[in-house]
């Protein structure tokens, strides 16, 4: 593990020290990133929709695929 100017790094996910490590790995790795409203109907206030984004590229799509369309990246469901 080494640090470079306030950031820790260990096997290419960066850390910064007030970020959680959660949050880190959700930047690091490859993921759809689903569409949501706000609707005061559902428990969590929240309504998931179909369409997604992928988190690096920036390209949508209206499901879930296991790789991108547009850049080919693999995506990780976690």
């Amino acid at each position: 593990m080494t640090e470079e100017n306030g950031t820790l790094r260990k096997r290419g996910i960066r850390i910064s020290r007030n970020e959680s490590v959660l949050d880190a790995i959700r930047s690091g790795i490859p993921h759809w990133i689903h569409e949501t409203v706000d609707d005061a109907s559902y428990i969590g206030g929240k309504k998931y929709l179909r369409e997604c984004t992928c988190s690096e590229c920036g390209f949508k799509v209206s499901f879930e695929r296991q790789y991108c369309p547009h850049c080919g990246v693999k995506m990780v469901k976690f």
